[in-house]
């Protein structure tokens, strides 16, 4: 009944200077309700109950993905929306609204966060095992407020590598298999994770 996807590229180590301005780019695009992805997706095309964004990154690179389920029949429509979007953070600068309202959102829920004993206990280590600056946490919401957008499509044309943006489609393949197949080479794979038909050389 449905396509579940995913479409993801290699992101940023939690130490990267590009950490503030991923996070922007990230909440523009799919950070919730009122993220490019979720708008465009569900309010406007109907396809889902939800689209969202997401990165992570520890002492290594980490992705960044894009996600969403929808209905089986509107899988086209969905990459083709996926597709619309990633290009556009690319090509085009977000708007002074949006990056005002996600700086808002991103300090607000920072704040909020402060409240909860394992929020505070969580930055403590993450401070720690990254060797974070003593006062990263008391000049979080500078940094978040310091970014423009120029940093934000800087960091999405360095991060959303189109050339090499990995889709994972899970449904019916006889059904998705044509969708995909125009975006790039297709391997298809059982419930269980093994190829089928020749796995890599699969059409």
């Amino acid at each position: 009944m449905q396509t579940v996807l995913t479409l993801g590229t290699l992101g940023i180590e939690r130490t990267s200077p590009d950490y503030f301005s991923v996070l922007m780019a990230d909440r523009v695009l799919g950070g919730g309700p009122s993220g490019r992805l979720f708008l465009n997706l569900r309010e406007d095309k109907g396809y889902t109950y939800g689209a969202y964004s997401g990165f992570g990154g520890s002492k290594y690179r980490g992705t960044w993905s894009s996600s969403s389920e929808v209905r089986t029949d509107v899988t086209e429509g969905a990459m083709k929306e996926f597709m619309y979007e990633l290009k556009r953070m690319r090509d085009e600068k977000v708007s002074a609204d949006e990056l005002d309202n996600a700086k808002r959102a991103i300090v607000g829920g920072f704040a909020l966060s402060l409240e909860q004993p394992q929020a505070l206990l969580q930055n403590i280590i993450t401070q720690k095992i990254y060797n974070l600056p003593a006062d990263y946490w008391d000049t979080y919401p500078q940094k978040v407020a310091a970014i423009t957008v120029d940093d934000v499509q800087r960091v999405a044309q360095k991060y959303i590598d189109l050339d090499h943006l990995t889709v994972v489609a899970v449904g019916d393949a006889s059904k998705a298999r044509d969708v995909l197949a125009k975006y790039g080479k297709v391997e298809v794979y059982d419930a269980d994770g093994k190829p089928v038909g020749g796995g890599g050389d699969n059409k």
